[in-house]
Formats: C-alpha cells, structure tokens, sequence
C-alpha cells in the first residue's frame, strides 16, 4: 500500500514539475498571423493570457467602447464611426479579427489594418503602446 501512496505521490510531483517547466517556457511566446485576401483582412495573434485585460483595454481606446475588458470571452461584431462592421474575438492569450472588403469602404480597410498591425506592435514588444 505505501508503495502505492509513493508512486501517485511521486507521479503528482512529476506532474506538476513538466506543467510549471511548461507554463515558464510558453511564458514569452507570441504568434501573430496576417491574412489579407481579396476579400477578407484577418489577424489571430496568440500571447500571455496575463496581458490579455492590458490588450483589450487599448482596444476599448481605440475603438471607443468600454465593455471589452470586462468578459472572460468576447465575440461579437463591431460597428465604427462610418458604419464598417468587423468580428472581434477575444479569449485570454488570443485576440482575432474579421473584415469582409466586400462589406465595407476601402478607407474602412485602411484603419482595421491599422488596428491590427498596432495589436501586432502591442503584442510582440509589450512596451508599445497603440
């Protein structure tokens, strides 16, 4: 019986040892892909789920809200000042967007892939700020 009691306790250590290595090694990895097609713009960057609220704060600046940062999830369609529409999806440690060019102005265009190049900046040197 103790040898039983030993080798759980010995495989729990184990355990918690490979996911604290694991967890400090992803700690600094980002990933951001660009998408731009002819007729959608798409962004997907994945980081430290520590730095999601900071994103998603800036977010709110720039697009004017106040509701980003609140929810655990967000995905939801988004209307700028001239009517273009884009989706947002956020959960901690990724943020993705979504522009149909069918759908909206080329002006529109310009300024979500501005948004998603400063979220790029933001993410990769975490000291840059929108």
């Amino acid at each position: 019986m103790r040898y039983v009691i030993i080798c759980v306790l010995t495989l729990a250590v184990i355990a918690v040892t490979v996911r604290a290595i694991t967890t400090r090694l992803n700690f600094n990895r980002v990933s951001v892909q660009v998408k731009d097609t002819r007729h959608y713009y798409k962004m997907e960057a994945h980081f430290d789920k520590t730095n999601t609220y900071q994103l998603r704060k800036k977010l709110n600046e720039v697009l004017g809200r106040n509701d980003l940062h609140r929810n655990k999830e967000v995905d939801t369609r988004i209307m700028l000042h001239d009517n273009a529409r884009f989706s947002l999806y956020s959960i901690p440690g990724v943020i993705r967007i979504r522009f149909n060019k069918r759908e909206n102005t080329q002006a529109s265009y310009q300024e979500i892939k501005a948004i998603g190049e400063n979220i790029k900046t933001a993410i990769v040197n975490t000291r840059q700020s929108f």
